[in-house]
């Protein structure tokens, strides 16, 4: 059971991270068109991996460990069983769109 994080360069996917149940959450930033941004958690769960989207709040890093504070709470992105898969497209703090993709594998 692990979660496999990947990013589109235009051609093919291309590995980021493996999740396992006992890795701690993963997350990224996206900026929105507005210049807002939001805060893309993951998680594998043993059965079944999880994505979801911090709403409102702030979130701090220091060194490899990120505190994310939701005024609002979290959207469930989506919920993923062995063999789905969940695609996003993002916006770096330069501007610069990319595509994510999170797959759950047994």
């Amino acid at each position: 059971m692990r979660l496999i994080m990947e990013w589109h360069d235009g051609q093919q996917w291309r590995h980021l991270a493996t999740l396992t149940p006992e890795s701690a959450e993963g997350s990224i930033s996206a900026s929105g068109l507005l210049g807002d941004r939001d805060v893309i958690l993951f998680r594998c769960l043993g059965d079944h991996s999880r994505v979801r989207r911090s709403i409102g709040g702030f979130d701090t890093a220091d060194g490899p460990a990120r505190v994310v504070t939701p005024l609002l709470g979290f959207e469930e992105l989506a919920v993923l069983r062995a063999g789905e898969c969940h695609e996003l497209t993002a916006i770096t703090d330069r501007g610069i769109p990319y595509t994510v993709r999170w797959r759950h594998e047994d």
